[in-house]
């Protein structure tokens, strides 16, 4: 999911998580979004490597400690 996407989503009063392999990287762009006015969301950082299948099995373990509901987005495709 890109930033503007996220930021989108802020807007509208999401939590959004940002998967980011690297944690610098993420929140720079956190804190750029939050200077451009995520309005009444919020964006967390989320450690996730996805070319790894252990880094991914950590960030979702990460993910149930915090969260107990997953909304997903996303087009269907029949």
């Amino acid at each position: 999911m890109g930033c503007v996407t996220i930021r989108e989503l802020a807007r509208k009063g999401a939590k959004v998580y940002m998967g980011a392999r690297s944690e610098n990287r993420a929140l720079d762009a956190i804190r750029k979004l939050k200077d451009e006015g995520i309005g009444s969301g919020s964006v967390e950082f989320l450690r996730v490597d996805l070319a790894s299948i252990k880094s991914a099995k950590k960030a979702a373990d990460e993910f149930l400690l915090k969260e107990n509901q997953l909304d997903i987005l996303g087009e269907f495709i029949p």
